[in-house]
């Protein structure tokens, strides 16, 4: 499994889904602000308070890009 230290984390690395799951904030203690990307329709950004909301933002990627985007933290 792969290690994410959020100390040292570039603002630019690009994490998958499960990343993002290993490190969001639970139980309303606070939100993560992500920058999310799709090739030819630009950029948006999330806020995420729960593991429920990550698995939203990611439905939402793969709904309206098929063919590849992702997100890293603001």
């Amino acid at each position: 499994m792969k290690k994410i230290n959020l100390k040292n984390l570039p603002m630019d690395e690009v994490l998958t889904k499960n990343d993002l799951k290993k490190i969001v904030g639970g139980g309303g203690s606070g939100g993560q602000d992500w920058l999310c990307y799709c090739p030819g329709q630009g950029t948006w950004g999330v806020t995420t308070y729960d593991q429920g909301e990550i698995n939203t933002m990611w439905d939402n990627i793969d709904a309206t890009c098929s063919w590849g985007g992702g997100c890293s933290m603001m």
